[in-house]
């Protein structure tokens, strides 16, 4: 027999450990020699709540619904009027989606679901937080906020020559 220890748990019938109790087992030249030792066992620590961001971010990057639906119509191979089609809106309705000119709304991401399998409840989710993150932009325009790779929250400076 070689040096080892064993767990053994005793607990109540729903399962939850009561205590643990370890098992050393060793050896020696006069034979084997066992104790017991009762332990608490380990629980997981309480996550902390996050309270914001730590830091205030050198940047925000911005990407709008209108880039996901044009990364899935690209994967699917299909164009706007295919999806317009599919999805039974205007093909300006799909274009205006591609340019960021008008937000996504339920009805149309339900519809963009049954077309193209995206999940509605995802792409509502990034339309809101995309839109928080622009209000945030706009509100705050000593931070660059990126579309693409134009920043939208500052002026343009003008090219002098």
């Amino acid at each position: 027999m070689k040096n080892g220890k064993i767990t053994l748990a005793s607990g109540y019938k729903n399962g939850s450990i009561k205590r643990v109790d370890l098992l050393s087992i060793a050896t020696n030249s006069k034979g084997t020699h066992m104790t017991t030792t009762l332990t608490k066992p380990k629980l997981k620590p309480k996550r902390q709540k996050r309270q914001g961001l730590p830091h205030t971010p050198n940047y925000i990057y911005l990407m709008p619904p209108g880039e996901i639906i044009e990364e899935k119509m690209f994967e699917m191979g299909i164009d706007a009027a295919e999806l317009a089609r599919r999805m039974e809106v205007p093909v300006e309705m799909i274009e205006q989606l591609l340019r960021f000119e008008i937000p996504l709304t339920r009805e149309v991401a339900e519809k963009m679901q049954k077309a193209t399998w995206m999940a509605a409840d995802l792409m509502m989710r990034h339309e809101t937080s995309y839109r928080e993150k622009l209000a945030y932009a706009m509100e705050h325009p000593e931070i660059p906020a990126y579309l693409g790779t134009e920043i939208i929250n500052q002026p343009k400076k003008e090219v002098t020559r």
